[in-house]
């Protein structure tokens, strides 16, 4: 593989590991039907996602300087739960540029 297909790969990987690890919101239509809800993970698959979730917030720091960056780690700050966390990147994403909608939405 090219280095930039590599890239490109890592951070797929990443994203879709990184988005298992976090619960459904407790009002969807399955929670409201009675659906049973996924099985916990294991502690092998929580370090799985916790080293992929650090794998993209170190590829997401690598381009520091671009709005989109903070805003990525902003809304997965506040999937998490981790609200200050979240507002600091999009304060973070409104400061290095302050025409950039995405991050006051």
């Amino acid at each position: 593989m090219t280095g930039r297909k590599t890239y490109s790969v890592i951070v797929l990987v990443s994203l879709a590991l990184g988005w298992l690890a976090f619960k459904p919101p407790m009002q969807t239509p399955q929670a409201r039907a009675g659906a049973v809800p996924p099985a916990p993970l294991t502690d092998e698959q929580r370090a799985v996602l916790d080293r992929a979730r650090n794998e993209y917030i170190g590829v997401q720091q690598l381009n520091a300087g671009r709005p989109e960056v903070h805003l990525n780690l902003g809304l997965l700050h506040a999937r998490r739960g981790e609200f200050d966390k979240a507002e600091a990147a999009y304060r973070t994403a409104c400061r290095l540029q302050p025409g950039y909608t995405a991050a006051y939405v």
